[in-house]
């Protein structure tokens, strides 16, 4: 049984599913490049949920989301009785219509942090002549899982950086083209390609094996 997730959005209280694009909603079955999901959650990023708390959710998270900003989200959760955000958005908040919902290839490449005064350039994103590993899901995933996000293997330095961004989540603006007049540092979090991502996992039965052979 893996890990599945949810793209919440606090503020406009609504919901992203990645059943709704006919994919699995482990982290990994959905967050690559091109990906409609990824697609979709940009487009939106772009627009009508720009500035918004914005979180990528297991369905098992009950912290993580009790960051500063979010006092008035603990309180509705509290008061409702849910220790979880997956369970309280998906009785409480709407679900975006597939139908009207933009996925296409915006050409958006640019993810920027203002709080953070850093950028994503997505083409730096690393690949294996593959599929590129996104970026944005795993810095706003919220998860109680330990070395592995949704069966998601963040990698070497990445992992370190898998929800960094969820306190920031406002201050992340896209655009097809550098922003003018904004010098910020570029980060490469690292994340692998899903074509690395078996080779990543470190498995308890693989050491096993390893002391048998000994």
């Amino acid at each position: 049984m893996g890990v599945y997730y949810l793209i919440v959005n606090v503020d406009k209280k609504e919901l992203l599913s990645p059943h709704d694009f006919d994919h699995g909603a482990k982290m990994a079955e959905w967050c690559y490049q091109g990906n409609r999901v990824i697609l979709a959650l940009h487009n939106l990023l772009e627009n009508r949920w720009k500035g918004d708390r914005v979180y990528a959710v297991a369905h098992d998270a009950r912290s993580g989301w009790e960051l500063p900003g979010n006092e008035d989200l603990c309180a509705d959760m509290a008061q409702n009785g849910f220790k979880d955000l997956c369970g309280f958005a998906t009785e409480n908040y709407t679900w975006r219509d597939v139908d009207k919902r933009n996925s296409s290839d915006q050409g958006l490449r640019y993810i920027y942090n203002h709080a953070l005064k850093v950028f994503i350039d997505l083409e730096h994103c690393p690949h294996d002549g593959g599929k590129a590993a996104m970026p944005l899901p795993l810095l706003l995933a919220i998860s109680n899982r330990g070395d592995v996000e949704g069966d998601y293997p963040a990698g070497g330095d990445g992992f370190e950086h898998v929800g960094a961004w969820c306190a920031t989540a406002r201050s992340i603006e896209l655009s097809k083209e550098p922003l003018p007049g904004v010098d910020y540092a570029e980060f490469q979090p690292g994340f692998l390609p899903p074509d690395r991502w078996d080779d990543a996992i470190d498995y308890d039965d693989d050491e096993d094996d390893e002391d048998d052979d000994d």
